[in-house]
């Protein structure tokens, strides 16, 4: 009979099984999706658009040239407000590429 030790959370057994699949990196960037706006503001979610993340380095993609040399200035400032807002590490490089069409 199992006793109350050997029962574990579902939330214990969902993230197992995201870490064991290698969801995680997806599910992050389904959050910061989900979040962007919030995280770095409406203007500046309103020119980019996070595309995927890989070893924890954020692509984005930017609507203009103008928009990815300001933001390439700011690297450093969106790390820290992304892993701040998710008060744990989930980028720790971001890269720009310019939109196309």
């Amino acid at each position: 009979m199992n006793s109350k030790k050997d029962l574990k959370k579902v939330s214990d057994i969902l993230n197992e099984l995201v870490k064991n699949k290698n969801w995680e990196k997806n599910f992050a960037l389904q959050q910061i999706k989900q979040d962007w706006p919030k995280v770095v503001g409406k203007n500046i979610a309103g020119h980019t658009d996070p595309k995927f993340i890989k070893t924890k380095k954020l692509f984005i993609e930017v609507d203009s040239p103008i928009w990815s040399t300001q933001l390439s200035y700011m690297k450093d400032q969106i790390i820290d407000t992304i892993n701040g807002y998710y008060k744990k590490e989930m980028i720790n490089e971001i890269f720009f590429s310019i939109k196309k069409g």
